[in-house]
């Protein structure tokens, strides 16, 4: 079962056009799902850089072709060089696993 995550622990940097998005986190991985209208779907890019996801994208809107950025932090326990993406419609679905955590036990020898 995927739980919500709060928006403000992710950070839009959208300066040219406000999009919807919202966070979801399962046992396994992060869900960002973001809505693009308006945008050329063949110029839609995602990135992983430095921890942080990065979406870039011409809009249609004109003719001078601005650009629609957006840029989201990720965990200290996601793997962004695994995630994958999907766009259906205008909505662009962001899946990043989490970190597989590793616990092994260590025999204690006497001197």
């Amino acid at each position: 079962m995927s739980t919500f995550v709060s928006q403000s622990s992710f950070l839009d940097c959208s300066d040219t056009q406000t999009n919807t998005f919202n966070v979801y986190e399962s046992q396994n991985y992060y869900l960002l799902s973001l809505s693009l209208p308006n945008i050329l779907t063949s110029t839609l890019q995602v990135k992983y850089m430095n921890n942080w996801v990065v979406v870039k994208a011409s809009l249609l809107l004109s003719s001078n072709a601005p650009k629609f950025v957006s840029q989201f932090p990720l965990p200290t326990n996601a793997d962004g060089s695994h995630l994958r993406a999907k766009l259906q419609g205008d909505v662009l679905a962001i899946v990043v696993p989490k970190k597989q955590t590793y616990c092994t036990e260590v025999d204690i020898i006497s001197f």
